[in-house]
């Protein structure tokens, strides 16, 4: 636990699956934001670990990097706030500082990371990036690599996401800002589907997500995701992020779009990579496609462009 957050090296299944590299001298840090509506179970954390070995076992030439996961607060086992519905992003993105200060921070200075960032967690790490941007002292906690996967936008207002579900499905829309209660827009199965799933998801995964759906999700962060930019400074400072010779993630940040995903749609994806400088890599398959039949296909795609960036 890092100041009450829960970190668990092995509940990182996407991105142990695919953090592979070709040297034994690189060593660099993964660390795997995967957060949003569903956090990550003890269930799929147990099966997506016994498909692991079967396809990166540790082989000559090969070694899996240090990889970790973390709930924040009010998501998984992490510690719950007092005013849950209190918690806003900068929150969260305060809990990312205190996990990399945490685990890449030493007397030798910072350890090279990569950080990914899924949905809600993707405008999460989005915050905390900016931050660390904005901060004339803070700026070597900045990532080596920055991977947005089917994540909210970086610039404001963006209502796109929040239009689009409102015209799928009024009702939960409706009482989801009635109640002030993010849930009431997933409140079922057959939304959970229609939002993070596509038509040939089995069953199965459909109603395990609904389960672990949080009840308790704060509607601060989904005003902040609404109407607020995610990235302090807006258009012009996430241009900089993405292209200025100054900035550590010159080229490096990706930005991951998904082919049927009713949440993060095509105008969302690809106004964030606009912004950043670059063009979205597409992944066929849902929001929530690495729990999903396809998710060999969806990790062998980021894991792909990591290896692009660093050239091996």
């Amino acid at each position: 636990r890092i100041n009450g957050l829960v970190v668990n090296p092995r509940n990182c299944y996407l991105l142990v699956f695919y953090c592979c590299i070709r040297s034994l001298h690189w060593h660099l840090k993964l660390l795997g934001f995967l957060i949003g509506f569903t956090g990550i179970t003890e269930q799929q954390s147990k099966v997506l670990s016994q498909r692991i070995p079967k396809q990166f076992s540790i082989q000559q030439n090969w070694f899996v990097m240090d990889s970790y996961a973390i709930s924040l607060r009010d998501h998984g086992s992490s510690y719950k706030s007092k005013i849950q519905k209190g918690v806003t992003l900068m929150d969260l993105a305060n809990d990312v500082e205190s996990a990399v200060r945490y685990l890449f921070v030493n007397e030798g200075g910072v350890v090279p990371y990569v950080l990914l960032g899924h949905s809600v967690g993707g405008a999460v790490v989005q915050r905390f990036v900016s931050n660390q941007w904005s901060g004339s002292e803070s700026k070597e906690l900045l990532p080596s690599c920055l991977l947005l996967l089917y994540s909210f936008s970086a610039l404001a207002p963006q209502t796109t996401w929040l239009s689009n579900w409102f015209h799928r499905h009024h009702r939960a829309t409706i009482k989801s800002l009635i109640t002030a209660n993010p849930k009431a827009v997933f409140d079922s199965a057959e939304l959970v589907r229609d939002g993070f799933y596509t038509k040939s998801t089995p069953e199965s995964i459909v109603k395990a997500t609904y389960a672990k759906l949080e009840n308790n999700e704060s509607p601060l962060i989904m005003m902040d995701l609404s109407f607020h930019k995610v990235v302090e400074g807006g258009k012009e400072t996430a241009r900089k992020l993405g292209t200025s010779e100054s900035s550590r993630l010159m080229n490096r940040i990706i930005v991951f779009g998904a082919s049927e995903d009713n949440l993060i749609t095509k105008e969302v994806w690809e106004d964030t990579a606009d912004a950043y400088g670059t063009t979205a890599v597409v992944i066929q398959g849902g929001h929530n496609g690495f729990l999903d039949l396809n998710w060999k296909h969806v990790c062998e795609k980021v894991f792909g462009q990591v290896i692009e960036i660093f050239g091996y």
